[in-house]
């Protein structure tokens, strides 16, 4: 069962020469980096004016993984947990990415932490719009598609755990596909995305904790940032690599929304 795109057309062109044009000229303005991080942030937008913040982080990436592990906030505020696909393939304009349904399963088989929901990756735009630029870099590599909504610190700290036994021994790169800030006015998005880069840098892994509930309004993208904080190699911290405030549309009404790169070294 692959599972189809939504975001073509819309968020990254659907033709594939049309959508490798543009990947392309964005790589070829990306400078080069010497960088080999495991884990890195990127932001989920139109590539219009996303794509070269995405190749900010993944450019920053160790090459030639042997999987990716992908991140990302669900659409649906309501959504609580970590959803796994049921899907074993996702469909790109460059052809079929395959899920690593071994690692998928075996990540559902502890702790209840994880869940199928094969209906919140359907209408999820947030993983889909990394795999064309990951397929340009790496090209079609196994990925692990992971939708988190809201946790608990007990439940941030199981899932945390699970994924560093998975990661644990393998070349896999982590991928955070998420925004520094929600859609909202352009001082809300400021101090969200300030406030959220000032908790990812107060410490390592579970030394954020402390700091979460001093923050305003979190974003979605809060809780999919945080369990990629906790998994990353703990002799690493996270390094802003960009960061801008955009304004733009959304269903009639103009608010802004800040984009940012992020490389754990």
């Amino acid at each position: 069962m692959m599972r189809d795109t939504v975001a073509d057309g819309i968020y990254y062109p659907a033709d594939p020469e049309q959508l490798y044009q543009e990947i392309n000229h964005a790589h070829r303005e990306c400078n080069d980096l010497t960088r080999n991080a495991a884990v890195v942030v990127a932001p989920n937008g139109g590539y219009q004016i996303a794509l070269r913040y995405i190749f900010a982080a993944l450019r920053a990436a160790k090459p030639q993984p042997e999987a990716i592990l992908i991140i990302a906030p669900p659409n649906s505020t309501g959504t609580i947990g970590n959803q796994l696909p049921e899907s074993d393939s996702f469909a790109t304009p460059f052809g079929p990415v395959p899920v690593a349904r071994e690692l998928v399963d075996e990540m559902i088989s502890g702790e209840h932490c994880f869940q199928y929901d094969e209906i919140a990756h359907l209408r999820d735009h947030s993983i889909e719009i990394m795999l064309p630029v990951a397929h340009y870099l790496f090209g079609p590599v196994p990925i692990v598609p992971i939708l988190t909504g809201a946790l608990t610190e007990e439940q941030l700290t199981a899932s945390a755990s699970i994924l560093r036994n998975l990661l644990r021994g393998r070349n896999i790169l982590t991928i955070c596909s998420a925004n520094l800030s929600g859609y909202t006015t352009v001082d809300r998005a400021d101090l969200r995305a300030r406030q959220t880069i000032r908790l990812l840098m107060s410490g390592p892994r579970e030394a954020v904790f402390p700091g979460i509930p001093m923050l305003d309004q979190p974003p979605r993208s809060l809780w999919p940032l945080l369990l990629t904080h906790l998994i990353a190699p703990e002799n690493t911290r996270p390094e802003l690599l960009c960061r801008s405030t955009f304004e733009t549309d959304f269903k009639g009404e103009t608010g802004s929304v800040v984009f940012g790169s992020i490389a754990y070294q």
